[in-house]
C-alpha cells in the first residue's frame, strides 16, 4: 500500500509492475483472439484484436483501474474482452472450439511464466543493471497471478467458461445464459470478499518456487 513516500526504488518497482500487467494482459487477450482467428472466426480480426499492440486490448475503465491498483494499491483492472462467434469455427466441434478460445488466454500466461521462470532459474538475468532481474521476477509473478485468477470458475472469468464442456449440452447452455444474465456480479462479490487474496498467494508462490528454485523474494 502506498504510504506517501515515493523513492526512486518504489517508482521503479511500480513502473515495472505496471508494464508487466499491461504486457501480460495484452498477450492474454491476443491469445484469445488468435485462437478464434485460427479456428476460422473473423470477428477478432475485423475488430483489430489479432495484434500484440496493447492499445487494441485496453478497456478505458479497466486501464484506469490498473493505474489505481499499481500506483495507489487499490482498485481492480481488466483488459477489453475479445468478442468471437463460435459458429465461425471451421476446424473443430463447437464445444471444443469454445474451450480452446477461452483456454488460450490463461495458457498464454502459463507459457510466459514458464519461460521467464526457467530463464531466472538458469541465470539469464544475472547481470547489470540489476533491474532486468527485478523486472523478470515481477513479470513471472504477474503471469502466474493472471493465469490462476482467470482459472477461478466464477463468471465472467475464463475458468467459468472452461468448465462448460464438462456438462451435458442443455445444462451447459443454461449455465452460459446465466453467466450473461449475472454479468460481473459474481466476480465483484468475489473481489469484495477478498477471496482471491486468500486462495491465490499459496499456489502462486509454490509454482514460482517450482519454476525458479529460488526462496521467497
Amino acid at each position: 500500500m502506498f504510504d506517501g513516500t515515493w523513492t526512486t526504488e518504489i517508482w521503479t518497482w511500480r513502473i515495472m509492475l505496471f508494464v508487466s500487467i499491461i504486457v501480460s494482459l495484452s498477450v492474454h487477450e491476443f491469445a484469445h483472439a488468435k485462437m478464434a482467428d485460427y479456428l476460422g472466426d473473423n470477428t477478432p480480426r475485423s475488430q483489430g484484436r489479432v495484434t500484440l499492440n496493447p492499445l487494441a486490448h485496453l478497456d478505458p475503465i479497466g486501464f484506469f483501474g490498473i493505474v489505481l491498483m499499481t500506483f495507489l494499491g487499490f482498485g481492480f483492472g481488466w483488459g477489453k474482452p475479445v468478442e468471437y462467434n463460435p459458429l465461425g469455427n471451421k476446424k473443430t466441434t463447437l464445444r471444443l472450439g469454445k474451450f480452446l478460445v477461452v483456454a488460450a488466454g490463461p495458457f498464454s500466461n502459463l507459457v510466459l511464466a514458464v519461460v521467464f521462470g526457467l530463464l531466472i532459474r538458469f541465470g539469464a538475468f544475472n547481470f547489470d543493471p540489476e533491474f532486468t532481474l527485478v523486472f523478470a521476477k515481477w513479470f513471472l509473478r504477474v503471469n502466474l497471478g493472471l493465469m490462476m485468477f482467470n482459472l477461478i470458475p466464477v463468471p465472467p472469468l475464463d475458468g467459468s467458461k472452461m468448465i462448460l464442456p464438462l456438462f451435458p449440452g442443455r445444462a451447459a447452455e443454461n449455465m452460459e445464459r446465466n453467466y450473461m444474465k449475472w454479468g460481473f456480479i459474481p466476480l465483484a462479490a468475489l473481489i469484495l470478499l477478498g477471496i482471491p487474496q486468500w486462495i491465490l498467494p499459496a499456489p502462486i508462490e509454490a509454482m514460482r518456487h517450482f519454476l525458479t528454485g529460488l526462496p521467497a523474494w
